[in-house]
């Protein structure tokens, strides 16, 4: 949801969006993740490649944030 923080990416804390992208890069497409928000909640998504995205989304979609990305 807009506004959402992410603390932990598998239950390893992330401290900025530089440390967010590096743990969800460990894993693959396909992967499933435990994505942890400031207030505690937890949040499973599964990881898609590139391949897997719709071409009929407008391209602002994509350059909304990473965040609300991964919780769309």
């Amino acid at each position: 949801r807009e506004g959402d923080i992410i603390v932990a990416v598998d239950g390893l804390r992330v401290a900025d969006s530089t440390e967010l992208v590096v743990a969800i890069r460990t894993n693959a497409p396909g992967d499933t993740i435990t994505l942890t928000l400031g207030d505690g909640e937890q949040v499973r998504v599964t990881l898609a490649g590139t391949e897997d995205l719709d071409p009929t989304y407008p391209d602002e979609v994509f350059n909304i944030g990473l965040g609300e990305m991964l919780l769309l």
